[in-house]
C-alpha cells in the first residue's frame, strides 16, 4: 500500500515483543539487553536515537534499580507523563526528545504488552498514516461471573466464541502481569470498568488476535 516502514529500537532489560513491533508494521532493531546501571543505559539510549520511535522495557517503577525515568530526563526527554490508571500495566514512561517519541514500557511481560497494544501500536499505526490505528472492537457477553477488587480500571485477557450473530468472552486464565499463557490463550482484551466488581454482563472487548475476525485484519488496508 506504499506505507514506509518506521524503525523502532528496542532497549531491554526484558524481551521485548520484538513480533509486536513487526505486526504494527514497524522494522524494529534490538539492541539487546542493557545492566540496570545508569551509564550504560544512558549509553544504550543515545544509540537508540538513530530510529524514529524507541521503546526500552523494564526500569520504570520505582525500585533501587528503576532508573530508565531519570535516564530518560537526563537526555532532554520532555517527560509527558510518567504511570498510569490501568491494570496491568501502571508502570509507564513516555515522552519526546528531537521529535522522537520513547516509550519506557513495564518489565513484566503481560504489563509490558498491554501497554504496547494501548499507547504503542497506536501510535506506530498513526506515523503510518492508518485511519484506523486502535485495535478493533466487539461487544460480549461474559460467561459466567468473575468477583474482582475495585480500584484501577482493567484489561482482562479474554477469550471470544460466536454466538449467533454476537459473542461469548470466558476469562483467560490467570490475570497476573506475568501469566504470559493467558496472552496466547486470550482472542482480546475486555475493558473493565475501575468501580465494577465482578467481571461480568456485557462489556466491549478489544480484539488483538485479528485472525478470530473472520481473517479481517483492520489498519492494514484503507481505500
Amino acid at each position: 500500500d506504499g506505507i514506509r516502514d518506521y524503525k523502532v529500537t528496542g532497549v531491554q532489560t526484558c524481551a521485548l515483543p520484538i513480533s509486536l513491533v513487526r505486526e504494527a508494521g514497524g522494522e524494529p532493531i534490538d539492541l539487546g539487553g542493557v545492566r540496570d546501571d545508569p551509564e550504560a543505559l544512558l549509553t544504550a539510549f543515545r544509540r537508540a536515537l538513530t530510529a524514529d520511535v524507541v521503546l526500552s522495557t523494564g526500569g520504570v517503577s520505582v525500585g533501587d534499580f528503576d532508573h530508565v525515568k531519570g535516564v530518560m530526563a537526563s537526555l532532554g526527554v520532555t517527560m509527558d507523563f510518567w504511570r498510569v490508571a490501568m491494570k496491568p500495566g501502571k508502570p509507564l514512561a513516555y515522552g519526546v526528545v528531537a521529535g522522537r517519541p520513547i516509550f519506557g514500557l513495564p518489565g513484566n511481560p503481560v504489563s509490558c504488552m498491554v501497554n504496547f497494544y494501548q499507547f504503542v501500536r497506536p501510535v506506530l499505526r498513526t506515523m503510518l498514516g492508518d485511519p484506523r490505528p486502535f485495535l478493533p472492537t466487539v461487544e460480549a457477553e461474559m460467561r459466567g461471573s468473575v468477583r474482582r477488587h475495585p480500584g484501577r480500571p482493567e484489561f482482562v485477557r479474554v477469550r471470544l466464541v460466536r454466538d449467533g450473530a454476537g459473542f461469548v468472552a470466558e476469562v483467560a486464565g490467570h490475570q497476573g502481569s506475568a501469566g504470559v499463557r493467558s496472552m496466547a490463550d486470550a482472542h482480546g482484551f475486555a475493558l473493565v470498568p475501575g468501580d465494577a466488581t465482578s467481571i461480568a454482563g456485557r462489556l466491549t472487548v478489544q480484539v488483538f488476535d485479528t485472525s478470530f475476525l473472520a481473517g479481517d485484519t483492520p489498519g492494514y488496508r484503507w481505500g
